[in-house]
């Protein structure tokens, strides 16, 4: 190009109009990364100020960053999860394939790599669906059955379908990762009566 313009090939104006071009690009790319290690920064200072424990959670790489779990799909540690940047709640942490994650040219530019901290241990609220024919002692056998395994509920709500004598069985658990997940709803499957057990597509 330069080589063109001396010989007159290409006006000199059209060369500066191009390394204008170049140079904004350069620079927005250079702003944009120095703005998500602003952001960085500013969330793990409020991470620190909020949070005593541990997220089990690392904002590219770095732990100690404000962060919290979205409630619409509730992810445990072997889910594969990206982070959201919200406006003053920190990073919101997400299923991958939640629903409720956006694809628009906004929402794109906020979602953030994040990976879970093996190390952490720590619990994670987790939503569970039961689908069983309706039976004397049905919810008292899931309960038992859970303590068994000293799996801790947060919630629990039981609705008998009267027309068709099923029960419906919504149950909040806490657990430590996808694996313990997949053995508390074997478990289940196995109770008598039983015949769907899944995760809650809302979360918890």
């Amino acid at each position: 190009m330069f080589a063109a313009c001396g010989y007159g090939g290409i006006p000199v104006s059209t060369v500066l109009l191009r390394l204008i071009e170049l140079y904004k690009k350069s620079k927005e790319v250079e702003e944009s990364k120095r703005s998500t290690e602003q952001i960085i920064e500013k969330l793990k200072s409020q991470g620190q100020k909020k949070t005593k424990n541990g997220t089990g959670v690392l904002v590219k790489g770095e732990a100690g960053v404000m962060v919290r779990m979205a409630k619409c799909c509730n992810p445990v540690p072997g889910d594969d999860i990206i982070g959201y940047i919200t406006r003053g709640r920190g990073v919101s942490i997400h299923r991958c394939d939640c629903p409720s994650m956006g694809h628009s040219p906004e929402d794109l530019e906020r979602m953030i790599e994040v990976s879970w901290d093996g190390s952490s241990g720590e619990s994670f609220h987790v939503g569970i669906d039961i689908q069983a024919y309706d039976r004397a002692g049905i919810l008292m056998e899931v309960m038992a059955g859970l303590s068994e395994l000293k799996i801790t509920i947060t919630n629990i709500n039981a609705k008998v379908q009267e027309d068709t004598k099923n029960v419906s069985i919504n149950l909040v658990v806490d657990i430590r990762d996808i694996s313990q997940l997949d053995f508390v709803m074997t478990k289940l499957r196995r109770i008598r009566e039983v015949y769907t057990v899944q995760r809650s597509k809302g979360g918890a």
